[in-house]
């Protein structure tokens, strides 16, 4: 977390989105680390731009079937899936998988950035760490001398 945060140079954490964002890129696997990481330096996509999680490759696909007419969710589930699972990239993406995207407007960049995640931490989990976390931040905040005595397990 504190690498992507050092990397990205936030202004503001105001948006609980760009927190949660961070937490999943951290959190999987090949996520960031050899891959957005390189689309990020290299200027190929925003922080924005990048899936963190399997629901957002889900909405990727799910908004351009949509924008198509196509409201049948079974495509941009499966891929989503898989994505996240790791399944593209121990299999690779199969030429039927490539095509759909290909006709849905997506590119090499995007195949490329999904055949190399081994695994998505889930996005619920990612919000439940938050919550924790802020929690946290404000016991430890708004009372100090508890947050010691339980969190750190002392009392001075």
């Amino acid at each position: 977390m504190k690498e992507l945060i050092i990397k990205t140079r936030p202004e503001k954490f105001e948006e609980y989105d760009y927190i949660l964002k961070l937490i999943g890129l951290a959190h999987g696997t090949n996520v960031w680390k050899g891959n957005a990481e390189n689309l990020y330096e290299n200027h190929i996509w925003s922080l924005r731009d990048i899936p963190a999680f399997g629901d957002d490759i889900y909405e990727m696909i799910y908004k351009k079937l949509c924008e198509r007419g196509i409201y049948e969710t079974g495509f941009a589930y499966e891929v989503a899936l898989k994505a996240r699972k790791g399944y593209y990239a121990l299999n690779g993406l199969d030429s039927a998988v490539e095509s759909k995207l290909l006709n849905l407007g997506f590119d090499i960049v995007f195949w490329d950035f999904i055949s190399r995640i081994n695994y998505m931490f889930p996005k619920a989990h990612a919000v439940s760490y938050l919550k924790d976390a802020v929690s946290v931040m404000r016991y430890k905040i708004h009372y100090p001398e508890e947050y010691r005595s339980i969190f750190m397990n002392r009392s001075d």
